[in-house]
């Protein structure tokens, strides 16, 4: 967690809306009310990409306690894709890394449009910016959510937004080496089938 736990999540088990993962992939601050992630986070340099193929193992999230609803394996329908929120593409190196980017709470349902689309585009861009050899600290999530569930019973967010900062690499914590220099990507997009294509036309400010 690079950039911090912005929303305070703890590893309370009685905490259903705001209940902290950790994994050596990414952490998720998971929500069992929209039976989602508020936001996942991690970290990205070119040594993150290996050979490993994308494995598509899509599967429920065993390790969310006793109580939690576990969101299974199933398509979400006409229109919607399981998007991920840390990406496969990100994790390569082995076939673990790449598994746990397929466990369903790190996915969300978003539109085809917008998965396929902008957000792939946008992915891809984010792994480009480590190519010269930086690190790319990232935290992304769903909002906006109206009253619309899918038949899962997941809430159907009316947008996805994403933080990217470009850090220098190495292994000092952000807290030393993210400074006013690192360039600071923000976007939010319409999780609609109308979002259009290109990522730049929503660059934000983060609050």
């Amino acid at each position: 967690m690079q950039l911090g736990n912005p929303t305070a999540a703890t590893v309370d088990i009685n905490n259903h809306t705001h209940y902290l993962i950790q994994r050596t992939q990414y952490a998720m601050d998971y929500n069992d009310t929209t039976h989602q992630a508020n936001w996942v986070s991690w970290s990205y340099t070119s040594t993150d990409t290996g050979s490993t193929s994308r494995q598509d193992s899509y599967r429920e999230d065993t390790s969310l306690p006793v109580g939690f609803t576990r969101i299974g394996s199933a398509t979400f329908g006409a229109g919607l894709d399981r998007g991920h929120m840390c990406p496969s593409a990100d994790r390569t190196t082995s076939v673990a890394d790449n598994d746990a980017t397929f466990l369903m709470s790190n996915m969300i349902p978003q539109t085809s449009q917008n998965n396929q689309g902008l957000w792939a585009t946008f992915e891809t861009y984010c792994r480009n910016l480590a190519s010269g050899g930086s690190e790319v600290l990232i935290t992304c999530g769903p909002g906006d959510f109206g009253a619309t569930s899918i038949s899962n019973g997941m809430k159907l967010p009316g947008s996805v937004w994403k933080v990217v900062v470009v850090a220098p690499s190495g292994t000092a914590l952000a807290s030393s080496k993210v400074t006013p220099a690192c360039r600071v990507i923000a976007i939010k997009t319409p999780n609609t089938a109308s979002v259009g294509s290109s990522w730049a036309s929503y660059i934000t400010t983060v609050e």
